[in-house]
């Protein structure tokens, strides 16, 4: 789905909905949700419209609640002063897609409760001490997908004993997504080889002269990285390596292999805590939740491409197969 259906869908989803001037009256009469977007990357528009979905079905439908959509472009700054101006406008609730959103949320925002959604992790990203409780105006829901389950996915497809992790070091979730591999070598006897890309244009690059060194790259969720998908898997075809990833879109856009958090499922469970939140309860009581079942989706194309054959009950077994 493209950037710009996408957030037609979430305008067209509640009449309420839109890009308000600062200071603009919302109706005193409903409750003011303000909901941030890392950027307009589809992931985080999709997140959304499912946790407004959700909102609806728990009765918080456009005659009770008006919200305000705002998208920092993936900037951290742009994040804050959406924030501030969030609380400036009165709003009752923020509801961060992203962790750059969060950031800038948590940051700005002490006493507005914050229910966020598509955060890797948020006890390590500072928006909460535990999750079972975030000892702080927060709660929400993950995205996080166990590493352990990509590496072994791709191992039943090609043996793997060099992993080329592409990710940015100023981004946080990318950061844990590489710690995280590191942190399985020993178990899982492999070895995470870090290729920092902190601009777009590096990608490719990056990927190039790290292809000889590796048996398969994994992309992480930093977006010099997200946004060059094509490039990269061009690169690692070339030398017939597999590209995996824990994001649906980096397999659309020509890797190998995804298991990923659906979602759907991720705004679900935010738009349920938001109710929650609404109707009294403090977000510090609400547990933070991942999802308990992941998908797993191949790009059978690039399968074919590389020689790279597929295990039949892993084909049957998965989520998704593109052809």
């Amino acid at each position: 789905m493209t950037k710009r259906r996408t957030l037609l869908i979430l305008f067209a989803l509640f009449p309420a909905i839109g890009m308000l001037a600062p200071g603009a009256s919302l109706g005193a009469e409903k409750i003011k949700i303000g909901v941030l977007l890392t950027s307009d990357d589809p992931r985080y528009p999709d997140t959304a419209e499912a946790a407004i979905k959700q909102l609806k079905a728990e009765g918080y439908d456009e005659s009770k609640i008006i919200l305000d959509i705002q998208s920092a472009k993936g900037d951290k700054a742009a994040a804050a002063k959406i924030a501030r101006q969030f609380a400036a406008d009165g709003v009752r609730l923020v509801m961060p897609m992203g962790t750059t959103a969060a950031t800038g949320a948590v940051k700005e925002l002490k006493d507005i409760p914050i229910v966020f959604g598509v955060v890797w992790d948020p006890v390590e990203a500072g928006f909460a001490r535990d999750w079972k409780s975030s000892g702080m105006n927060t709660t929400g829901s993950s995205n996080k997908v166990p590493m352990a389950a990509l590496v072994r996915t791709l191992r039943r497809m090609k043996p793997l004993k060099r992993l080329g992790v592409l990710y940015n070091p100023t981004e946080k979730n990318s950061v844990l997504q590489l710690e995280e591999l590191k942190g399985l070598q020993r178990e899982l006897a492999f070895e995470a080889v870090e290729i920092a890309v902190t601009k777009a244009e590096e990608a490719a690059a990056a990927a190039r002269a790290f292809a000889p060194k590796v048996d398969a790259f994994y992309l992480s969720g930093a977006v010099p990285v997200t946004s060059q998908t094509a490039a990269i898997a061009a690169v690692a075809a070339e030398r017939k390596l597999p590209t995996i990833s824990h994001l649906i879109d980096v397999v659309e856009g020509g890797a190998l292999l995804a298991v990923t958090a659906n979602l759907q499922e991720v705004g679900r469970l935010a738009g349920v805590k938001a109710a929650q939140v609404l109707r009294g309860t403090k977000p510090s009581s609400i547990p933070i939740e991942t999802l308990k079942k992941f998908d797993v989706t191949i790009n059978l194309k690039t399968a074919t491409a590389m020689g790279v054959k597929i295990p039949v009950d892993l084909l049957q077994s998965a989520s998704r197969v593109i052809r």
